[in-house]
């Protein structure tokens, strides 16, 4: 089978044409990021509970979303300090 060319503009890219030149695959888990989350140096004191739910949000309908719907739903709430104690 022929490698596809990936050699166009990011706009001609389609979902489906990207999921399957690159094998893209969800997972829920992660080991790095399990551990990094562990990790006692980090001096954010996250609300897990939210955090889980943003993510869950993200993983349901991140697809649909355009790039200001993804800074609005899920990138802000991280930036306006709800997780950060101060």
């Amino acid at each position: 089978m022929a490698k596809k060319n990936t050699n166009k503009s990011f706009k001609n890219w389609t979902y489906e044409e990207v999921n399957e030149t690159f094998e893209l695959k969800r997972i829920f888990t992660h080991k790095l990021f399990d551990f990094f989350c562990q990790i006692a140096v980090v001096k954010i004191e996250p609300n897990a509970a939210l955090i889980e739910n943003l993510r869950n949000l993200a993983f349901k309908y991140g697809d649909s979303w355009n790039e200001d719907e993804y800074k609005f739903l899920f990138i802000s709430p991280f930036r306006v300090g709800k997780f950060y104690k101060r």
